[in-house]
């Protein structure tokens, strides 16, 4: 690991060091676990968008997701 600083309100640093999660598992750690999710989201949240941006360009035809009759049926034993 790196260790790096960086400015951070005062109001923000209270709240962070009141929660419960900072006090079990410290500062360092809870605050690189709010990176973690922030970026986990946010990757989400891009993905999502590059589906909605490719099917607003190539948008599916009506028979596009169209399922075969029978082909969902569980077969006979």
């Amino acid at each position: 690991m790196k260790a790096v600083q960086f400015t951070i309100d005062d109001d923000l640093l209270r709240r962070i060091d009141s929660h419960p999660a900072t006090k079990k598992m410290g500062r360092s750690a809870f605050l690189r676990a709010a990176a973690i999710d922030y970026l986990r989201r946010q990757r989400s949240k891009d993905i999502g968008e590059a589906y909605r941006q490719g099917y607003a360009r190539h948008p599916p035809t009506d028979d596009e997701f169209l399922v075969p009759p029978g082909a969902q049926a569980w077969p006979e034993e």
